[in-house]
């Protein structure tokens, strides 16, 4: 597999595939970074993240897991789903984390929020394995303009006239 999931007991390898095959993302991550135990400390995230990631490929390759967009987009819909102020787009959104950069989906209402007047986020996920399609399957079921800048490019209010 990889050096972290060689490192990992397992017990807590069987917590990792739990927690994978009940949809978490950010658990099975934690239970990798808490698990490893390095003579210079705890692992990074980013490598972390790419331990589970390459787990959900293998679980899925043998059939114990859907594919990771399919359960992604679900737990996405649900989310959006519930939301009381009016949708109007998905963006994704390049975050600067204390590992490394990485990507969460959030859908953008209709309401006054902290970083514009007129609109808010609210997080739909965090660290999607491939969030373009994340965000093509809420664009296609939600009906709503789905926007992935690259990294530091504009937010969807500011580059559409929101």
């Amino acid at each position: 597999m990889n050096r972290l999931w060689s490192l990992l007991a397992p017990e807590v390898r069987a917590r990792v595939d739990e927690e994978l095959a009940g949809g978490a993302a950010v658990r099975p991550i934690q239970l990798v970074r808490e698990g490893c135990e390095l003579e210079d400390g705890p692992p990074g995230l980013v490598e972390c993240r790419e331990t589970v990631q390459l787990r959900r490929l293998h679980l899925q390759a043998e059939g114990l897991l859907p594919p990771a967009a399919a359960a992604g987009l679900d737990a996405a819909l649900a989310r959006a789903r519930l939301l009381a102020a009016p949708l109007a787009a998905v963006e994704a959104l390049w975050i600067d984390g204390a590992d490394g950069p990485y990507v969460r989906v959030v859908a953008v209402v209709r309401r006054p929020g902290a970083r514009h007047a007129a609109f808010d986020e609210v997080p739909l996920a965090a660290m999607p394995d491939d969030a373009a399609a994340l965000g093509a399957g809420l664009r296609a079921a939600l009906g709503v303009p789905f926007y992935f800048p690259g990294p530091g490019g504009p937010r969807w209010w500011d580059s559409t006239g929101g």
